[in-house]
């Protein structure tokens, strides 16, 4: 009776030691979806949103681990376990983004995309230690593949490095559209930016410049330059081209905010243009700029944001624009809405 007894205890230690295993892993998988549930979304800086999103691979490799290290303490076969894994983890990373339709924060299929190469990549990279003779060319290529998967969510964050260090060799000049590694610094909403050669009776333009197709909205089609280099104080002027040829007059609009920003109407720089067919140069002071703010001084060594819009455009607009760049003392002040 008592050599029973203790053969039947064995099982039972066992079970609730397997059982504490997977309530482990379990409780590591639900802290990480906990992280990214309360995680703020950074406000400011480019670069650190890029980051959090590029963070996604790595967040859900961990839920990954985690899943998997809870399936294997169950039982489950090491054949099923790895798919098992995988499946639960982007399913759960898929689920994440789908609920955030309902909720103040933004759905993202990339963001789901990310999920599931970060899953899959830190399985592959286990699968290469836990499973036994493995073939050497199957253990190259598996951690090739989770190589290639966890890069690829990096490619934003690297292409912005690279354009902040263009930008760095080029400054003053914010944007001349000859390279495309500036490209991740400017975009656009509503509206199409080809880079193309100018147009030929364009005496002033060489090389490329860009091409903007202003599509009809109720709402402010624009380009916008994303993290403009934050000190203008060095200079005095703002520059930049511009070419139309459309067969009436444009109204364009500038707009140029610093980090102090309220998000009020008031609270910035803003100009209009009247943008006559043919080959135009703008040049606004920064003193101009400075004044923009109804109740104060908008920081020129603090500029977060400027943007070239329409105000509601019924029909698509064309627009050709280059060389924005910032100036020394010229001498002149002319008024900014002198464009010729």
């Amino acid at each position: 009776m008592t050599s029973h007894g203790s053969i039947g205890e064995e099982p039972r230690t066992d079970g609730k030691r397997r059982v504490i295993v997977v309530v482990v892993f379990l409780l590591l998988a639900a802290a990480l979806l906990g992280v990214l549930a309360v995680a703020p979304r950074p406000r400011t800086g480019r670069m650190w949103s890029l980051l959090y999103d590029s963070g996604h691979a790595v967040l859900f490799g961990g839920v990954a681990l985690a899943l998997f290290g809870s399936l294997r303490a169950w039982g489950l076969s090491r054949a099923w376990v790895y798919p098992a894994a995988f499946v639960l983890a982007s399913g759960i990373g898929s689920i994440s983004e789908a609920v955030q339709f309902f909720g103040p924060r933004d759905a993202d299929l990339m963001d789901a995309a990310r999920n599931a190469a970060g899953a899959a990549a830190f399985l592959l990279t286990v699968g290469v230690v836990d499973i036994p003779n493995l073939p050497r060319r199957v253990k190259i290529l598996s951690l090739l593949g989770a190589v290639l998967l966890v890069g690829s969510c990096l490619v934003a964050p690297a292409r912005l490095a690279a354009a902040y260090v263009h930008r760095a060799r080029v400054y003053p000049r914010l944007a001349d559209f000859e390279s495309l590694w500036e490209r991740p610094l400017v975009g656009v909403s509503d509206a199409d930016l080809d880079r193309l050669p100018p147009p030929s009776n364009w005496d002033n333009a060489s090389g490329h410049a860009a091409r903007i197709t202003f599509h009809p909205s109720d709402g402010y089609p624009r380009l916008v330059f994303r993290a403009p280099p934050a000190d203008w104080k060095p200079h005095d002027m703002l520059v930049f081209e511009l070419y139309s040829e459309e067969p009436d007059t444009v109204s364009l609009h500038l707009r140029i905010h610093d980090k102090a920003h309220d998000e009020t109407w008031t609270d910035r720089y803003r100009v209009s243009f009247r943008v006559a067919p043919g080959a135009h140069v703008i040049r606004i002071p920064l003193t101009e700029v400075a004044a923009g703010p109804r109740d104060r001084a908008l920081q020129l060594d603090k500029v977060e944001s400027m943007a070239l819009f329409l105000n509601r455009p019924e029909a698509e607009v064309v627009l050709w624009m280059d060389a924005f760049r910032l100036e020394g003392d010229t001498g002149e002040a002319p008024s900014s809405s002198d464009s010729n």
